[in-house]
């Protein structure tokens, strides 16, 4: 319909339209066309990596809040209690894991969220916990990333929804070391996966080595033999140690356990949607145009290094899941260390 045109209707006129639309109110946010059809194509990403790169075990799916620029959408288990200002649709999307509901809502800029806080309708993705320790996972849909992904392949927004959604097998174990170390004052509560990189960024000599452990690491990753690979890891190892030796000190000696929780969270997330992006059933993307792809613009330490960490890793380790979503949570160095241990 015409917006712009005057709203005067002729009786007959009026009873056609009726006709054309249905005499039943449509949901003001229908979950529909290509909103549904990317959340179930972005779903069944995840499902693929979880069920045959990641092989986890089955778990309860997440809450999951979705939004474009005017809609907010929940899909909860089958039974959940609908939310707070939410209409139930009749929607249904299947997952490995089971069966969520959709519920809908408009929003006016800011999306609400089951912990009871609000986030700007913008580009963003991220897992957390409500106050009952429930995991729930957030995105925006297709239309907000538009203008951010402009030029890149589609295929991308996938990769970041699987990349994302990974840190919900990780925010129990691996978010309790981060609660710990806020308790502790070493991290400020809005403490983000950077912050090495905005506290020592400015640090020539720290700076120059951490790129030299990820060209060390990216170089173990493609190398033709196991030998080369495990040389090199230990040659990048042997330089973390010496780094965090000269710089995580005094007050900032406990950086080493906040940079292997970063490195883990994001190396894990950027290996997820490398895996979805390089399957013959995923993207079907080359290993190496898969990995540029993640690697991006290459200037963010955690998910940069964190990447190629993991590449090498799953050399060394092909078993490191099972520890780094389990309940131990484990971090990545220490099992990469643990790994060139064995001969």
């Amino acid at each position: 319909m015409d917006r712009s045109r005057p709203l005067i209707f002729a009786a007959a006129g009026f009873a056609a339209l009726l006709a054309a639309c249905g005499t039943e109110a449509q949901p003001a946010c229908p979950f529909e066309g290509e909103t549904a059809a990317w959340t179930r194509g972005a779903l069944a990403a995840w499902d693929l990596v979880r069920d045959t790169r990641l092989n986890l075990p089955p778990a309860a799916p997440p809450e999951i809040v979705l939004f474009d620029a005017a809609c907010a959408y929940r899909l909860s288990a089958a039974g959940s209690a609908a939310p707070d200002g939410y209409r139930p649709l009749d929607a249904v999307v299947r997952t490995s894991e089971g069966e969520l509901k959709v519920w809908s809502a408009p929003h006016s800029g800011e999306v609400g969220l089951p912990d009871g806080k609000t986030v700007r309708a913008r580009p963003l993705a991220f897992a957390a916990q409500n106050t009952t320790g429930r995991v729930f996972f957030v995105m925006g849909l297709p239309q907000v990333w538009a203008q951010t992904l402009r030029g890149r392949p589609p295929a991308l927004l996938n990769a970041v929804f699987v990349h994302e959604i990974s840190h919900v097998r990780q925010v129990a174990a691996l978010g309790r070391r981060l609660d710990a170390l806020t308790a502790q004052g070493v991290l400020p509560p809005d403490a983000d996966d950077d912050i090495v990189q905005k506290r020592f960024g400015g640090d020539p000599a720290f700076s120059a080595a951490v790129a030299r452990e990820t060209d060390l690491f990216y170089r173990a990753a493609a190398a033709r033999d196991l030998a080369e690979t495990r040389r090199l890891a230990a040659e990048a190892l042997a330089s973390i140690d010496a780094r965090r030796a000269r710089s995580f000190t005094g007050e900032s000696a406990d950086f080493a356990e906040v940079e292997d929780v970063f490195l883990t969270f994001e190396g894990a997330g950027n290996w997820a949607g490398y895996a979805w992006l390089s399957d013959p059933k995923g993207a079907s993307m080359s290993r190496e145009a898969a990995m540029d792809l993640m690697r991006g613009g290459r200037k963010w330490w955690s998910q940069e290094m964190g990447l190629g960490l993991f590449l090498t890793l799953d050399r060394l380790d092909p078993d490191w899941p099972d520890k780094v979503y389990g309940e131990q949570g484990a971090v990545a160095v220490d099992l990469l260390r643990t790994a060139l241990t064995r001969t």
